[in-house]
């Protein structure tokens, strides 16, 4: 009874002392919304769009065990979001039963679902299942679902689903398959009649080569004089096959749609008057082999009011035949246009939304005679065009929007842009302007916002920009910073962004009193001088953009650090050369006085992890209000300052990217009293045990969250050896405390068995004990200090020759005296247990070599040997272990082998040498040893 009881006590304590079992597993990370849309493009997962749903709290899981049930177990009933990466994963009956707030999940991976898996999510409307294994969906049950409005099903055979499911999804508004083998249309829609409310079916990437004509579905119950079937469908993508055929009526149950989207080749293309359909609001055609397309023909056809032709290598716009007077968007985007005449223009001036973006166009005519076109939006980025000329857009009165980006554009001339008296956005970056004249902004009284980063200016007239009254947001690109005279006119300016490819940018602080409604600078230079820093409006910024810069000085104060006279930051996003010396960093000033300071994103452009110019004393002290930080690069490799973060009160997200920490004490986060997220993207910390207490903060602190924690990466050599941080800090890290408080609590009885239980240091005690006993009783006749062996060899079989050719004749056959010599693969007892042949050779011999070497550190039996070895050396309290290196490990490398690093720190070793004149000491050195069995072996 005594033992039961003890045994009970036992089953307590091993239930309630974790550090002895490790780190309880968390796969989950949860994050709301806000953080997610910000940062989830850092996370190593593709989430296809589904990201962009409108969600609350999201779970990101990814699970590597037999069920997920237990990792669901981490995810707060109030998420909404949920997506799931499996590994040779089974999702079990009711697997989300907590999680009745579900909205949206998406699962992909390898995994089997059990039938019943989703049962109880009244309020989940999006369901995305992709396979990367496994081919099979046999039984899936969605029954209950009645929500569920959006359906994917990816990389699954369509043949093997059980068809029943679509008799429940009666709120289902949008079912999508693809990749799943399907080769009829039939196939799929025999099933839809019974989905009432399916308005969206997309079908990509699958084996449809023919749409035939049996493929029309008719009804049993036909009405009037129509026997088929009309879906409620309006949204059709049968995208992913380039080359098919359409037969006559196939697709007579979508006569009405409002999007179309399909992959053709144009004698496909001339069949769809007769497929059946007759209305397409939206129609798409990509990737297909159209030099040429007859646009005003088929908006007629099919009384087409948004048409998207992009990357089809369309070399001509052709709108000569037909009508486009309902056209209202054209997308011939990707494509090979060259030129765009007005003639081409005139049918389309109904249209309002027109992309010429990513082709060749060099002219462009696009005002025909006496025509007022209708568009509000126009892209021309990434074109040919070299030059605008007076007039060139003057018919585009209603123009809202027009983007000239990354074309070649050398000149405008003055009044390019009269006319467009409602143009509120204008891109002109990645072009080749070198001056702007006086008129040549002329008539954009409605302009909001005017970019021209990524230039090369070295002119600008004073009166440039005179009728950009209401101008709120301006990016500049210069070859040599001009004086800002041109500014004096925007009075509703609120953000400017000034680039120069010299070295130096100076600001005159007069023309930024001008701006009423000013509010955010972006600044790309190498040093930045404020001419008078006690005339500047330093109040005025509420967000600085500091890019490629290493000073941000007041030239008027004596070049005075001016960072810190921002005194109304609320967001700083810092580029700087953290490396510079000391008395030349620009975050070497007071940022203490940034107290309304809620963001800082600090990244270091020189690449050398370098961060030592840095004063991490007083780097983020005072910025009580910080909520956001943001290190990228920095530099900082060890975060051992008390100081660092002390101010940090109010900071909810920390995230550090790119860096090598070599140290991160456990008090890291006892300041931020309101984190809520820590997230480390590609960064490495050092391996040693003294992160150990991490893996403890990431399983009991409830309030903040270490995001992708399981697999943060460490590095035990920068170049050779990386491991995973805890799976390294489990196996290597488990300190001795935890077996005293062990011992403690047990009663004497006990000792022996949990220790033999639950602690594998001390199981090879056991066995050890066990064959001593075991060998004395073998040997028990032998007298003094007799041996039968003068040395036991312990070494790995890839260095076997190493020892048949240079140990053993060094130590057998070169005398006198002669040794006697045992090594496993000659001398063992052949039949015989090997711990128990490992044990007697240690002991029947005087000395026991062990032969060092990476691939020695590596293997379990040489580790046994070391063990025996060791324990022998402690229990005789005599010298009888002798360790020689032929490989040179350093010492850094050595720390992961922390049994033989014990070793190391009380007894001196011996290192193979190269060189011929080493190797004859090295073996008069070591025979010498041998020899003298009472003087202690020491290296000279």
């Amino acid at each position: 009874m005594d033992v039961i009881f003890y045994l009970v006590c036992l089953v307590l304590f091993i239930s309630t002392y974790s550090p002895c079992l490790g780190v309880l597993r968390k796969h989950c990370d949860i994050i709301e919304h806000g953080y997610f849309d910000t940062y989830s493009t850092r996370m190593p997962l593709d989430f296809g769009g589904f990201d962009k749903l409108n969600f609350s709290l999201a779970a990101v899981c990814k699970s590597y065990k037999a069920s997920v049930i237990e990792d669901l177990e981490e995810v707060p009933e109030a998420t909404d979001w949920l997506f799931l990466k499996l590994f040779h994963v089974s999702i079990k009956p009711q697997a989300f039963a907590h999680l009745t707030n579900l909205s949206y999940i998406y699962i992909a991976g390898n995994f089997v679902i059990s039938p019943v898996a989703f049962k109880g999510l009244k309020k989940l409307s999006v369901l995305w299942l992709e396979q990367s294994g496994i081919k099979t969906i046999n039984g899936l049950d969605l029954r209950g679902l009645h929500m569920l409005q959006e359906f994917k099903l990816k990389d699954f055979p369509f043949s093997s689903l059980n068809k029943s499911i679509f008799d429940n999804l009666h709120q289902l508004r949008h079912l999508i398959l693809d990749n799943n083998s399907i080769e009829t249309l039939s196939s799929v829609t025999q099933y839809l009649p019974k989905l009432e409310s399916l308005e969206g079916l997309s079908l990509i990437s699958n084996n449809i080569t023919t749409y035939r004509e049996t493929d029309c579905l008719f009804s049993e119950h036909p009405t009037g004089n129509i026997g088929h079937i009309h879906f409620n469908i309006t949204y059709l993508n049968i995208d992913g096959i380039q080359s098919f055929r359409i037969e006559n009526n196939s697709l007579c149950n979508f006569p009405k749609l409002s999007f179309f989207k399909l992959s053709m080749g144009y004698s496909a293309l001339k069949d769809l008057q007769k497929s059946g359909i007759q209305v397409v609001e939206s129609f798409s055609f990509t990737n297909s082999q159209f030099s040429s397309f007859y646009i005003c023909i088929y908006v007629s056809l099919f009384r087409i009011q948004e048409l998207q032709l992009a990357k089809n290598h369309i070399k001509v716009i052709n709108t000569a035949n037909g009508s486009c007077s309902i056209l209202r968007s054209l997308d011939l985007s990707f494509n090979s246009i060259k030129t765009v005449a007005a003639s081409q223009m005139k049918n389309l001036k109904k249209v309002k939304e027109l992309n010429l973006s990513n082709n060749k166009i060099n002219t462009i005519e696009i005002c025909p005679e006496n025509v007022f076109m209708a568009l509000v939006y126009l892209n021309l980025e990434f074109n040919y065009l070299s030059f605008l000329t007076q007039d060139q857009f003057k018919c585009l009165i209603h123009l809202k929007a027009l983007s000239l980006k990354n074309n070649k554009i050398q000149t405008i001339e003055n009044n390019s842009f009269r006319g467009m008296v409602m143009l509120e956005v204008l891109h002109l970056d990645s072009n080749n302007l070198y001056s702007l004249d006086v008129f040549a902004f002329a008539g954009l009284f409605s302009l909001k916002q005017l970019s021209l980063s990524e230039n090369f200016l070295e002119e600008i007239n004073d009166w440039a920009f005179k009728d950009l009254r209401k101008l709120e947001e301006i990016a500049l690109g210069f070859k040599y910073m001009v004086p800002m005279f041109w500014s004096r006119y925007m009075e509703s300016l609120k953000k400017m962004s000034l680039k120069t490819l010299d070295t130096s940018m100076t600001i005159d602080s007069e023309f930024f009193n001008l701006f009423n409604a000013f509010e955010s600078l972006s600044i790309d230079s190498l040093c930045v001088l404020i001419d008078e820093c006690d005339d500047f409006p330093f109040y005025k910024v509420k967000e600085l953009y500091l890019r490629s810069i290493n000073s941000l000085l007041c030239y008027s104060l004596g070049f005075e650090n001016a960072l810190h006279k921002f005194t109304n930051l609320e967001k700083i996003y810092l580029i700087a050369d953290v490396s510079s010396q000391p008395e030349g960093n620009i975050l070497n000033s007071a940022l203490g006085n940034l107290t309304k300071l809620s963001f800082f994103h600090l990244e270091n452009k020189n690449k050398r992890d370098d961060g030592s110019a840095l004063n991490l004393t007083k780097l983020l002290l005072g910025l009580e209000s910080l909520q956001i930080l943001h290190l990228v690069n920095s530099g900082i490799e060890d975060y051992g300052s008390n100081v660092l973060f002390r101010d940090l009160k109010s900071v909810t997200f920390l995230m550090i990217e790119s860096e090598k920490i070599y140290r991160f004490p456990d008090n890291m986060f006892s300041d931020m009293v309101n984190l809520k997220y820590v997230f480390f993207p590609e960064t490495n910390f050092y391996c040693k045990c003294d992160l150990s207490w991490l893996t403890q903060w990431v399983k009991y602190e409830k309030q903040a969250l270490f995001l992708d924690f399981y697999d943060q990466p460490c590095f035990v050599n920068a170049q050779i050896q990386h491991f995973d941080l805890v799976p390294f800090l489990e196996e290597n890290c488990n300190t001795e405390l935890g077996l005293i408080a062990f011992i403690a609590t047990l009663v004497s009885t006990l000792i022996f068995m949990s220790i033999s239980l639950f602690y594998e240091s001390i199981w090879w005690y056991i066995l050890y004990i066990f064959y001593i006993i075991k060998c004395w009783l073998n040997n028990k006749h032998r007298k003094g200090d007799h041996y039968e062996y003068d040395v036991f060899v312990s070494y790995n079989t890839h260095n076997e020759q190493w020892v048949t050719e240079q140990l053993l004749p060094n130590l057998e056959q070169n005398g006198p005296p002669f040794f006697k010599v045992c090594i496993h693969n000659r001398d063992f007892e052949i039949g015989r247990d090997i711990v128990e042949n490992i044990v007697d050779s240690i002991y029947s011999s005087r000395w026991t070599i062990c032969i060092i070497t990476r691939s020695y550190l590596q293997s379990n039996w040489c580790s046994l040997e070391i063990r025996m070895a060791t324990y022998r050396l402690l229990a005789e309290r005599k010298d009888s272990l002798i360790l020689i290196f032929l490989d040179n490990i350093p010492t850094e490398e050595l720390q992961y082998y922390h049994r033989l690093t014990k070793i190391l720190d009380k007894k001196t070793y011996v290192k193979w040498p190269e060189d011929g004149d080493g190797q004859q000491l090295f073996w008069a050195r070591l025979r010498k040893v041998i020899a003298s069995h009472k003087e202690d072996f020491q290296e000279p």
